[in-house]
């Protein structure tokens, strides 16, 4: 006759055996949700203030704009396209992999093991579409101008803010708050009081060798017009301002697949390839592979931003705001700031 009943030790590994498939089923499935659908991102920086403030979590969607596939640096289809106004989530264009077993292992521990997302190589971004493909964008005296319409005129509040620098308190400052208006869209951002300047800065002609050094404090107030660029659309150099000239080398730089070719540079307005044999090559033109778009932090003066990053193409967005989850007295549908609450 057979035992019907099983031995302890049988159910013991029975009931083992039984937890571990449970278990990484569950792994797999948060793994695969998270990858491909809906995941949580936690705001570090104060670059999207006053809508975004430091420590809120948000959730984010991924499958109207196509999921980003970490390690392989590859991304799905998406549904849509990106827009302006719309609050995205993407990879930085200047961020440098750490290496693929880092990437790895952050991937496999859903980002609680965090090898490639740091504040001093930030992966992840979340940042304002202010301008999309074939757009034309400027910035004067800190007015935001799209497509020749000036977004806001005046500031509607004030406030006094915290500041951050590497994740940590570094004192406060007091900020204007201004409601950009761009066609149906509204948005509120803001400019720091103590570093506005009286002075009309429209920075037309950078020609310096310092170029780096000598723009960045510059464009805080402002930028010449930029055209953002289209795939397949051929970009004429001669024709683009030095700024745009900036922006285009490093797009170049990011674009090329030669591995005999160093990188792109501005000198003397003119955008040179430079070789890994040390020999120079002046561009003229360059056709886009991609669509790209402007990104810029709602808090203007403490943002890293497309400014200074340059274009983002679209196939580095991957993730819209669904929802503001926490803290719990600012949760939210999306994460816009209503005028009304800034005042």
């Amino acid at each position: 006759m057979f035992n019907k009943n099983k031995s302890k030790p049988e159910k013991k590994k029975e009931s083992f055996a039984d937890q571990v498939k449970l278990f990484f089923s569950t792994y797999l499935l948060a793994l695969l949700i998270r990858t491909l659908l809906i995941e949580a991102s936690q705001i570090p920086s104060q670059s999207m203030v006053p809508s975004l403030q430091v420590g809120d979590i948000l959730m984010v969607e991924k499958v109207s704009l196509g999921a980003y596939i970490p390690v392989l640096n590859g991304k799905f289809p998406g549904l849509s396209k990106p827009k302006v106004n719309d609050m995205v989530v993407f990879v930085s264009p200047e961020w440098k992999s750490p290496g693929f077993m880092d990437e790895l292992i952050t991937f496999l521990s859903l980002s609680i093991i965090n090898k490639d997302n740091t504040f001093a190589n930030p992966k992840i971004l979340v940042k304002r579409i202010v301008a999309g493909p074939g757009d034309i964008l400027t910035m004067t005296n800190q007015q935001l101008y799209h497509n020749g319409t000036m977004l806001s005129d005046k500031s509607f509040a004030s406030q006094n803010q915290i500041i951050y620098s590497g994740g940590k308190r570094q004192g406060r400052l007091n900020y204007n708050l201004f409601e950009e208006k761009d066609e149906s869209y509204k948005r509120v951002v803001q400019h720091a009081i103590d570093t506005q300047s009286s002075e009309t800065n429209t920075i037309v002609i950078y020609d310096r060798n310092d170029f780096e050094e000598y723009l960045r404090p510059l464009l805080v107030q402002g930028f010449p017009p930029i055209t953002i660029p289209q795939k397949g659309v051929e970009i004429m150099v001669n024709d683009l301002n030095n700024y745009e000239k900036y922006l285009l080398a490093k797009l170049i730089t990011r674009e090329n697949k030669d591995p005999l070719i160093k990188g792109a540079f501005v000198r003397d307005s003119k955008i040179i390839m430079h070789s890994k044999d040390s020999s120079e090559q002046e561009v003229t033109t360059w056709t886009p592979a991609d669509n790209y778009y402007f990104m810029m932090g709602d808090n203007r003066d403490f943002s890293e931003d497309g400014r200074y990053f340059g274009y983002v193409p679209q196939e580095r967005v991957y993730g819209r705001v669904l929802f503001r989850y926490w803290p719990f007295n600012r949760i939210s549908l999306g994460a816009n700031l209503k005028q009304e609450n800034a005042k």
